[in-house]
């Protein structure tokens, strides 16, 4: 089993937040999106946490060499193309959009990320956990949480096909020394 925390996915997710402020890097969620992440890896499903007011992204994928792990800026694109999944004129909660709604939820300061493969499953577990969470079913709060934007300018692309095409990996620098 091997673990690898993803701080520079905050970068790539505040990218993608049209004109919201950047998420700040939580070490307390990166720490127990690792632990997570781990868990799903061993298990090769994806369960979710119940975790009161903390939001989740997670990706379960194949994964049969270190090569071929999905990257911060593949996971990060593939929930970005979900937008063009979201009704902007008429905002509500979407399954099919869940993981975009929540990278970009108004309300939500910060994140924390983790991937873990397990070699021996040829399994991939990459979680991102959030704080406050998003996506709440509350009257108009998919309104004035999700940011208007033109789904054209999203690479629609899967993840399944950016991650067979993905060739590198490198380990980002250990989040818990501040980097």
């Amino acid at each position: 089993l091997q673990s690898f925390p993803l701080p520079n996915i905050s970068k790539k997710i505040s990218n993608v937040r049209y004109g919201m402020p950047p998420l700040a890097w939580s070490a307390e969620l990166a720490d127990m999106a690792h632990a997570w992440a781990v868990k799903l890896s061993d298990r090769g499903r994806i369960l979710y946490p119940e975790l009161p007011g903390i939001g989740e992204n997670i990706i379960l994928a194949e994964a049969n060499e270190q090569s071929h792990l999905p990257t911060g800026a593949e996971v990060v694109s593939g929930w970005e193309s979900e937008a063009c999944q979201f009704d902007f004129d008429r905002p509500r909660w979407n399954p099919k959009c869940q993981r975009f709604s929540q990278m970009v939820w108004r309300d939500t300061t910060e994140m924390g990320a983790a991937r873990a493969w397990n070699q021996t499953k040829n399994c991939v577990a990459v979680v991102c956990f959030y704080r406050p969470s998003g996506n709440s079913n509350a009257p108009g709060e998919f309104a004035s949480n999700v940011p208007l934007r033109d789904c054209s300018m999203s690479p629609a692309r899967s993840l399944a096909d950016q991650v067979k095409r993905s060739v590198t990996i490198s380990a980002p620098p250990d989040h818990k020394k501040g980097t």
